[in-house]
């Protein structure tokens, strides 16, 4: 058994795009192959932009569990990044639990703006060795 991929992309709403925003990406996601390539259209969702359930962004979350992937390969990553090439976004995670690896992008931003362009082309991907080795947080709850 391979490892599962999952993560997350996410758009900061501006209110007035918001609309405009949601239909892109979920036109770009209706454009994925069904399968037969690393990035699918089935393995995707976009929460509807309604509280309580999103309240100042808008999320497209998706999973995976490819057969004999055992690490993140490049040819995963550059599928993934084509795809946020199409899309308006500001941030996107992704897991793979097999070898524990944490990938994050960042979009570029100029000035005070939230958005360079739509589509964005410029991001910053930060790699983290694993996940499993976080250290653990203290909490403390009282149970009455």
């Amino acid at each position: 058994m391979s490892g599962l991929i999952y993560g997350y992309i996410e758009s900061i709403g501006l209110r007035r795009e918001d609309e405009a925003v949601e239909s892109h990406n979920a036109d770009v996601l209706a454009s994925l192959p069904a399968y037969g390539s690393y990035i699918c259209k089935e393995m995707f969702a976009q929460l509807p932009r309604r509280r309580p359930i999103t309240y100042y962004t808008q999320l497209i979350h998706f999973a995976t569990e490819p057969k004999e992937l055992w690490c993140m390969e490049s040819a995963w990553i550059e599928q993934f990044e084509r795809l946020l090439q199409r899309l308006w976004w500001s941030k996107a995670e992704l897991i793979e639990t097999s070898s524990g690896q944490r990938f994050q992008w960042c979009a570029a931003r100029e000035g005070n703006s939230i958005y360079t362009e739509i589509p964005v082309v410029s991001w910053q991907r930060n790699v983290f060795a694993s996940y499993h080795d976080l250290p653990q947080v203290s909490f403390e709850q009282s149970v009455s």
